[in-house]
């Protein structure tokens, strides 16, 4: 949202309805859309990969901290 205001138009655009803007604008959030999606499969993917079951349970060292676990070496 902070790069709304930096996103060009088309040269022809007209001040009250900025056509160019809106649709410039669009493309970067849903292409910002995109890339969480894929860095939030992508981080469930290298945990379900990395980590053993049974660290995942309640009482097991990667119990609701999954990424402090990898990056601390694990067991």
């Amino acid at each position: 949202m902070i790069v709304m205001p930096q996103v060009r138009g088309d040269p022809g655009d007209d001040a009250r309805h900025p056509r160019g803007r809106i649709r410039n604008t669009q493309f970067i959030l849903v292409l910002s859309a995109v890339l969480m999606s894929a860095y939030l499969l992508a981080a469930v993917l290298v945990v379900t990969v990395l980590i053993p079951g049974e660290q995942f349970a309640a009482t097991g060292q990667a119990g609701n901290r999954a990424l402090a676990y990898l990056a601390h070496g694990g067991s």
